[in-house]
């Protein structure tokens, strides 16, 4: 049945002059819109940076003595752990864990520290 409905969006895309093969396989791919020169985009359109993480909070990481270490982003395809002392953001986590809230991360390239982080409803 899926395989079918597959057929049918594609040959629908090729019928109105785009090309079918052109479309990644991959759950979260957005297309770009015109002008854009290929940015990824979330379905809210902002932009995606290649050290942006978004997903839920699907575990909150703490030491022996109950001090914040980090939280685990589960974004459907893949969990990434993301290591933070600061009270700051556990605070945040945490209530992003309790809300089942949207988290997105925006890391440092260079040093792959928390540059940013967002809730969304």
């Amino acid at each position: 049945m899926l395989e079918r409905y597959i057929k049918y969006c594609s040959a629908r895309l090729d019928g109105i002059g785009g090309d079918s093969s052109r479309v990644p396989a991959s759950l979260t791919w957005i297309p770009p819109l015109p002008g854009e020169g290929g940015k990824d985009r979330e379905p809210c359109g902002r932009e995606v940076h290649s050290h942006d993480l978004c997903g839920k909070v699907a575990e909150v990481i703490f030491d022996c003595h109950g001090e914040f270490m980090g939280f685990v982003l589960d974004d459907c395809c893949e969990r990434r752990r993301v290591e933070s002392g600061e009270r700051g953001v556990g605070d945040l986590v945490v209530r992003a864990c309790c809300e089942n809230i949207t988290v997105c991360v925006r890391l440092c390239p260079k040093t792959g520290r928390i540059e940013s982080v967002a809730l969304r409803g």
